[in-house]
């Protein structure tokens, strides 16, 4: 297996695709890649590994604009054809893939991947079992917000990229 870093953190995943032209037979459409890619979330320092034969496929990792033109040849960045390789997504981007074998890009055997910054938190997978206790509001994000501090009162407002959270305005 091949690894090469593109530029993480201990949080990082690795997320498996099983390389090839679609088939729609097997229920791979033109617009597989792109479901895939959508349904993660891909951060700096995660991987992803591409699993392919590599007797009829490749993975080039390739510029925007060669991931969307019609020109079957390409200059990649970097060209993979091991059957078996993880590359590591260092930087915060759009990582652009797709196999030059013919008539597969066409077939939609391109992937693009947006990373996002690891240095967002993540949600712990091991968080205790929070106590019920009226002076704190658990909004869903490992984060919690006192409400009322003996004598003190909060505006709390806070916004997250998925939504909003608000806690309780002054009487």
């Amino acid at each position: 297996e091949k690894v090469v870093s593109l530029g993480g953190d201990g949080f990082s995943k690795t997320h498996k695709v099983e390389w090839g032209k679609p088939n729609p037979e097997e229920g791979m459409d033109v617009d597989y890649y792109k479901k895939w890619a959508s349904s993660r979330n891909f951060t700096t320092g995660d991987t992803i590994g591409f699993a392919y034969n590599n007797r009829t496929d490749n993975v080039k990792l390739v510029q925007r604009r060669e991931s969307e033109s019609c020109i079957r040849r390409t200059r990649p960045i970097k060209a993979f054809n091991t059957g078996s390789d993880s590359i590591h997504l260092k930087f915060r981007s759009h990582y652009y893939f797709l196999s030059d074998f013919p008539g597969h890009r066409e077939a939609g055997q391109k992937l693009e991947v947006v990373t996002t910054d690891s240095s967002l938190p993540r949600t712990p997978t091991n968080l205790p079992h929070p106590h019920v206790d009226p002076n704190i509001v658990n909004i869903g994000y490992p984060v919690y917000v006192e409400r009322v501090v003996d004598r003190l009162r909060y505006n709390v407002t806070l916004e997250f990229y998925c939504g909003c959270a608000s806690g309780p305005r002054p009487s």
